[in-house]
């Protein structure tokens, strides 16, 4: 008996993908900014079975399941989220050697895995939704991920391209939602009270604080600010892995009741006072650019909260981290030089 082919309710998610995107169109023209139909998502007629398997011959494989399913649904996508501005249709997917060789080039070397990829994703920030044909589950779904530059390298982020779809919508909510509600910027918070912990300005912050008991949460509190500190060796050598760091320092954060914190407060349950390795948690900004890549797992010993990056020629380059959480805040800028 043949297995039953997994269902995926692309209608249901489609259709989410465009309330995300009529409320990104509203948030930009309250303040003053208006959306292009281009710059908004949109489905397409769906593709055909006879197309579908005409490509499948063209790329000698047979595609996943949920893959299929989204082409039958719609054949490519406009704007999907804030950083994916294009899904290909079918007759425009292709592996990375063909449609993205700089990619490929990059990527050959440091990280196979990623150079094997189909790409699905058309125009993007530095971003492109990749599907590994060698890592297959028992559904017949490869595993699927976002590649960019800048949030460093290869995120794998799904087993399968309706979760990964589903995963990008969810992150581009919850990013929308966060501009609406920004932390309060420096300065800013309640004044400060008898249970206050964590004043970064005081020269001597505390390295940590307390869970709240029930019933109460921190907040941000008068003066409160983050700050994020990088390190490196100085010197490194061409394909070199080389470990990068990071620290940060946010507060003052106030104990407050729960009943008492507005829909727009930062609330968390223990403060973040003093956090030794957010490296993995930063976004990674490279002058020059395009010669970096970005991993974890290529350094010894090294674990999740590790970041390291390597380059590919010889030069002088800046980097700079920054953080989106609790502040958007940009780290100190140390120079790397490469023989």
């Amino acid at each position: 008996m043949d297995a039953i082919a997994p269902t995926y309710d692309w209608q249901q998610l489609l259709a989410r993908c465009e309330q995300w995107g009529r409320a990104r169109a509203e948030w930009e023209r309250s303040k003053g900014h208006e959306l292009t139909a281009d710059q908004l998502p949109s489905a397409r007629a769906p593709a055909t079975e006879v197309q579908i398997a005409r490509e499948e011959a063209r790329l000698g494989v047979r595609l996943p399941p949920s893959l299929r399913s989204f082409y039958l649904q719609s054949n490519g996508h406009g704007v999907v989220t804030s950083f994916v501005y294009a899904v290909r249709s079918v007759e425009q997917i292709g592996w990375m050697r063909d449609v993205e060789p700089d990619l490929y080039k990059v990527n050959l070397e440091f990280d196979p895995a990623v150079a094997r990829c189909l790409v699905v994703s058309g125009e993007a920030d530095a971003s492109w939704w990749l599907l590994d044909p060698e890592q297959v589950d028992g559904r017949g779904e490869w595993r699927t991920g976002r590649w960019s530059s800048w949030n460093p390298g290869m995120r794998w982020i799904a087993a399968d391209f309706f979760g990964l779809f589903e995963q990008e919508v969810a992150s581009s909510e919850q990013l929308l939602q966060r501009e609406k509600v920004p932390p309060p910027p420096p300065g800013t918070g309640r004044p400060r009270n008898a249970l206050s912990v964590g004043a970064i300005d005081s020269g001597s912050p505390v390295v940590g604080g307390a869970p709240a008991p029930n019933g109460y949460a921190y907040v941000p509190a008068e003066g409160f600010a983050s700050v994020v500190t990088i390190s490196a060796p100085s010197s490194a050598r061409v394909g070199e892995w080389i470990a990068l760091t990071a620290t940060r320092s946010s507060g003052p954060w106030n104990l407050v009741q729960q009943a008492e914190i507005g829909p727009d407060e930062i609330c968390l349950l223990e403060p973040l006072i003093f956090e030794p390795d957010v490296a993995a948690n930063l976004a990674w900004i490279v002058d020059p650019p395009g010669i970096s890549m970005f991993d974890t797992g290529e350094i010894a010993g090294a674990d999740r909260s590790a970041r390291g990056v390597m380059f590919a020629e010889p030069g002088v380059y800046k980097l700079r981290g920054h953080s989106s959480f609790p502040l958007k805040v940009f780290s100190n800028e140390i120079t790397i030089k490469v023989v």
